[in-house]
């Protein structure tokens, strides 16, 4: 889809990224039972990173904004790589087109049935409402976020982590120290996301042949973020 928009080189990174030159543009999820799988995915047309904060209710008076500075270097829109923002219907014609290509087959225009109208109505009242909009998730301490800083021969190192039930579920990690390839990074944080905290160390230790950091061994920060999440 994202060809057929004008991106050539688009690329899949870790479990569910894609990229252009190494800044994230795109998302894809899975969810599976018994009854089929379903795969979606997002398009970053624009985006503000500092109105996503906020509305997430993330802390971000505890986030410097060297960090999100980092963060808006690590990710890129449509709009920034064309020039100009895609309409919607613009971007729904290039995915039908894709979906064609890629399956060998003609998409057909369908349309919901009663039923299916009906369960549609109870979800988007669900979401409208204030209840919903304006509600937080209990944590009932089985998810945290954590903010680590280490000084470290390679530079100051930050580590946000978001755990749920033993999972990783979010890690952000920057910092002043030096690390090449410049995205290796983001592929070690994308290859963290939705893995056991047992598998943490693992995982870092992987990329040892994969990515340098002057100043620090791979197995000094895998020992870093495991602390970190272990707190």
């Amino acid at each position: 889809a994202l060809k057929h928009l004008g991106i050539e080189n688009a690329r899949h990174r870790g479990k569910n990224d894609i990229e252009v030159e190494g800044r994230k543009i795109s998302g894809t999820g899975l969810y599976m039972d018994s009854n089929g799988i379903m795969l979606c995915g997002t398009i970053l047309l624009d985006f503000n990173v500092k109105l996503m904060l906020r509305v997430l209710k993330l802390p971000i008076e505890k986030i410097s904004d060297k960090d999100i500075k980092t963060f808006e270097e690590r990710i890129t829109t449509v709009k920034e790589v064309l020039g100009f923002k895609p309409s919607v219907e613009d971007v729904r014609n290039a995915f039908r087109k894709a979906v064609a290509e890629v399956f060998k087959t003609d998409v057909v225009e369908g349309h919901l049935n009663e039923w299916e109208l009906k369960e549609l109505q109870s979800v988007i009242e669900r979401y409208r409402s204030s209840e919903w909009i304006y509600s937080y998730r209990s944590t009932n301490n089985k998810s945290s976020m954590k903010i680590c800083t280490h000084k470290t021969p390679a530079g100051l190192i930050r580590i946000h982590t978001k755990i749920f039930e033993g999972v990783v579920e979010q890690i952000l990690i920057t910092g002043d120290f030096f690390a090449y390839p410049q995205s290796a990074i983001q592929e070690l944080e994308a290859n963290l996301k939705w893995i056991s905290i047992e598998d943490v160390y693992h995982v870092v230790t992987e990329f040892r042949d994969k990515m340098t950091i002057h100043g620090i061994s791979i197995y000094e920060l895998a020992n870093l973020i495991k602390n970190c999440i272990e707190k």
